[in-house]
């Protein structure tokens, strides 16, 4: 008759629960007591082995990978797609701004408006309609020894004159010095 108890030392099956030491090797059970027979392990096989050693079955082979959307079954490709996407709308963004400002004449309205400011409009720089809200806007840079009436002057004579005979009439400018002190634009009342 088993017990369900094996000796811890030499593994022999324990017949009578009260004995005292073991009928093979003499250990004394009050000093070390017999053990429980565990059930003998199978080798892992298949997906017990998978889980074991942290590796996963394909999800091909799942039941329910079928059943999953086309997102939940490609979401990495999704990913994969919206980065490239993303990568292409910013370079076309930039690639707008880059010809748009090639576009514009700047060397023919920087020195027709050098000549005729007298050198106190130093340089122009066109900023493309992407940024500025949708339309082109001309930023000019004065010299330091402009005043803000010479600056209202050059906004309302000169300026306007030049960029209508340059083919851009109504377009937006501001003249401000090196700093970026802004001493007048577009919208300057001429008296």
């Amino acid at each position: 008759m088993t017990t369900g108890y094996v000796c811890s030392v030499c593994g022999t099956p324990v017949t009578d629960l009260s004995a005292m030491s073991c009928s093979n090797c003499g250990v004394d059970f009050s000093k070390i007591g017999p053990a429980p027979i565990r059930a003998p392990q199978s080798s892992p096989t298949g997906d017990a082995l998978a889980a074991q050693s942290g590796w996963r079955v394909p999800p091909e082979h799942e039941p329910s990978w079928s059943n999953r959307t086309w997102l939940r079954r490609h979401w990495r490709f999704a990913l994969f797609l919206g980065l490239i996407g993303s990568v292409v709308a910013v370079y076309a963004f930039l690639f707008s701004i880059v010809f748009q400002m090639a576009a514009v004449p700047t060397q023919r309205i920087n020195s027709d408006l050098s000549e005729a400011s007298g050198g106190e409009i130093l340089s122009v720089l066109p900023v493309p309609g992407l940024i500025a809200g949708g339309q082109l806007h001309f930023e000019f840079l004065l010299a330091d020894n402009v005043s803000p009436t010479e600056a209202a002057r050059l906004a309302c004579q000169v300026v306007p004159a030049i960029l209508a005979r340059d083919g851009y009439a109504g377009t937006p400018f501001t003249l401000a010095r090196i700093g970026g002190s802004e001493l007048a634009d577009s919208t300057t009342p001429c008296h």
